[in-house]
């Protein structure tokens, strides 16, 4: 998940920027104390990746009925262990100094449709090579086609979360705010905490505050490497039980980028961090971009230290960073020169092409001076060890990284519009990573191999005759490199995937009819389309009936495909008319019992927080963020089954009637205050935990 093997790489690299042994929130919370230079406030903001939680939990468990309420179980656990245990330890203050202040927690919501197209061929391709494998483990393991937004699974998550939550914020009385952004809201889970840490950290009551993301997803790294360094952030990985800590990052960068030379120019290390996360994608690549041909991290991190000293050396002369995240720019010219130092470095045999250093290099002063901090260690042949250390365990994935590029890949990367769509695509992917946006509905880059270094900075060096000197992923300036980069019809996605390929005349014919249809599903959104944040409104097309068509035509689709894999298809998580939620109930009966599935049908279980509601410091008499349209506190969506419309209440136990009249004031906000808000548990009794200790 997220940049490869970057986890290893920071621990090698950076290793006092990594805290072992750090189990819980608390016990990191209290390293990061002690270890800070500059005064710091004692007060903890918890963030959480769901996603990551479900991933690592999925291992091991079968994809059978009773499957799902296993992981549903393992998560509610982690989320226990992992968070609860220091909201609790809160009633000791003597014995704990950091304080947990507020809870933010996030699963992925719908993402742009071509990158949903992308996931899903990933996920249907990794089951298929489990079931290829013949392994009885391996062909009965859960599917993560499950943890794609709008699955009826997610809401079961859904449901599960909010119920921690709602027991959370009943026996921690002290918490400042507790949110939950669940699976209905766009966006991955990584980017909406970080959207949120943002938003939370510039308020002047937070100064000092730690943020810390309990995840096990790399991109968090690379988020926190991009963002300001005044604020104190980290990242737990409970799984590996180590901690992340870009504030310790100086430390290693100093001795790297002379400051102190009279008379020249000054090296911004936050800079150079920032620059650094966009070396770790070049290199590595991420889940949307592969890595770089013809060129390693060293060639890249070896250079890089040469361009920026050697500008550094010179009198009067500003250092042109690689990037700016102020301005939201890419400086082309650096750019070039950094690649073009890259790959002299591997034809003059300084790294090979396998990524290793050669000894004639490593026996200069400098990199014997500051060798850990200057190169990965690659060997031609890895250690055999059953157990192997992290450093082991990097080389050989270097080593088969490299292995497995084919002659096949340095051909086509010779495409210009190739590494024009690759540079559109990093882009795409840094406006994510630093404004937490997603710029309408794309086309991803869909080849397994990126294009050589030659390649890019021809591409580079056709900008800079054009008199561009930088290129933008936000703003005014802003433009798509690539001309199908933006806003494309479905049938032109290239990761559309091949199957489908036949049905794209029928799709085009079913999207024709549903364009008539659509007038009457728009009255059937939650929310007034015109009130939609500005972020939301990005999220979907120009076009409201383009959108509900769009969405109904690929459900149906879908619906062509037998019944097995149909299950494990995307159930279109932004599809809100009736007809879609009376079908979506009535795949849940084959787990739930007669009366569950009545129950489910009369009060649906969908908590959604949308993001134009979620800034705010209190949310109502609760602390809970389940925002609805115009109201604060715990919220529920609830259909009424005469008129078949949605709306929102605040207590379902004492409103399921009410709901079934459907009252019009009900949706406008005129809600009865109720002394406490009944969990989502009531309607999923297998949710409800053994025991509830405090």
């Amino acid at each position: 998940m997220g940049v490869k093997s970057l986890w290893p790489l920071i621990q090698y690299l950076f290793p006092q920027t990594i805290i072992k042994n750090c189990s819980t929130v608390h016990s990191a919370a209290e390293r990061a104390a002690s270890s800070s230079r500059t005064p710091y406030s004692s007060n903890v903001h918890v963030l959480v990746d769901v996603n990551s939680l479900l991933h690592r939990a999925a291992h091991g468990v079968e994809d059978a009925p009773s499957g799902a309420r296993m992981l549903a179980h393992a998560v509610q656990q982690r989320l226990d262990d992992a968070v609860r245990e220091p909201i609790n330890s809160r009633r000791h203050p003597r014995q704990n100094q950091m304080n947990v202040v507020s809870l933010f927690v996030a699963v992925d919501g719908p993402p742009p449709l071509s990158k949903l197209l992308m996931q899903r061929e990933r996920n249907m391709a990794a089951s298929k090579k489990r079931f290829s494998k013949g392994t009885a483990a391996g062909a009965s393991r859960f599917s993560s086609l499950n943890f794609i937004p709008g699955s009826t699974f997610m809401l079961t998550i859904d449901a599960l979360v909010a119920d921690h939550i709602c027991f959370t914020v009943d026996t921690n009385s002290s918490l400042r705010e507790c949110i939950y952004s669940g699976s209905r809201v766009p966006g991955q889970g990584e980017t909406k905490i970080v959207q949120h840490l943002l938003r939370q950290s510039s308020r002047l009551w937070n100064k000092g505050d730690l943020f810390l993301i309990l995840t096990g997803n790399s991109d968090a790294i690379i988020h926190l490497l991009l963002a300001a360094s005044a604020i104190r952030t980290g990242v737990l990985d409970l799984d590996q039980n180590v901690a992340f800590l870009p504030s310790k990052m100086e430390e290693h960068l100093a001795p790297l980028f002379p400051n102190s030379v009279a008379g020249k120019a000054t090296t911004d290390l936050c800079r150079v961090q920032q620059d650094l996360a966009l070396l770790f994608t070049l290199s590595s690549g991420n889940d949307l971009l592969p890595s770089l041909e013809e060129t390693s991290f060293n060639a890249l991190w070896i250079a890089y230290q040469d361009v920026v000293n050697s500008v550094a050396e010179m009198d009067g002369t500003s250092i042109p960073y690689l990037l700016d995240v102020a301005a939201s720019k890419l400086n082309l010219e650096t750019f070039a020169r950094l690649l073009e130092k890259a790959e002299q470095l591997v034809t003059d045999g300084i790294v090979y092409s396998s990524g290793r250093v050669s000894d004639a290099y490593l026996n200069t002063p400098k990199a014997e001076e500051h060798s850990s901090h200057v190169y990965v260690p690659v060997y031609e042949e890895p250690l055999e060890s059953d157990t192997m250390s992290i450093e082991d365990a990097l080389q050989k994935q270097i080593k088969e990284r490299n292995r497995t590029k084919s002659n096949v890949s340095k051909l086509a990367s010779q495409h210009i519009e190739n590494a024009s769509l690759y540079v559109d695509t990093l882009l795409w992917t840094l406006l994510g990573s630093t404004r937490c946006l997603t710029r309408d509905y794309r086309l991803m880059y869909d080849n397994d191999h990126g294009p050589n270094v030659a390649t890019l900075r021809k591409w580079i060096g056709i900008q800079l005759i054009e008199g561009k000197q930088a290129v933008f992923w936000d703003g005014t300036n802003a433009v798509s490199l690539n001309r199908n980069a933006l806003v494309i019809s479905p049938e032109e996605s290239q990761v559309l995937h091949p199957s489908f390929s036949k049905l794209i005349s029928e799709f085009n014919d079913v999207l024709q009819t549903k364009q008539e249809q659509a007038a009457n599903a728009v009255a059937t959104f939650p929310y007034d389309f015109t009130t939609c944040s500005t972020i939301q409104r990005s999220l979907i097309p120009n076009r409201k009936e383009m959108f509900l068509s769009s969405i109904q035509s690929f459900e149906a689709l879908f619906g062509t495909m037998d019944r097995q894999s149909s299950l494990k298809l995307y159930q279109p998580a932004l599809q809100f008319t009736t007809p879609w939620r009376a079908r979506l109930v009535e795949s849940t009966k084959e787990v739930l019992t007669e009366k569950q599935a009545k129950t489910s049908i009369d009060a649906s279980m969908l908590p959604v927080a949308p993001p134009s509601m979620m800034d705010t410091l209190l949310h109502g008499y609760s602390n809970v963020g389940f925002a609805g349209p115009g109201k604060k506190g715990v919220c529920f969506e609830m259909m009424d089954v005469k008129t078949g419309k949605w709306f929102w209440v605040r207590d379902l136990d004492n409103q399921i009637s009410e709901a079934k009249n459907a009252h019009p004031d009900v949706r406008t906000g005129v809600v009865r205050e109720v002394p406490k808000p009944q969990s989502p548990s009531s309607f999923f009794p297998w949710l409800k935990r053994q025991s509830r200790s405090s």
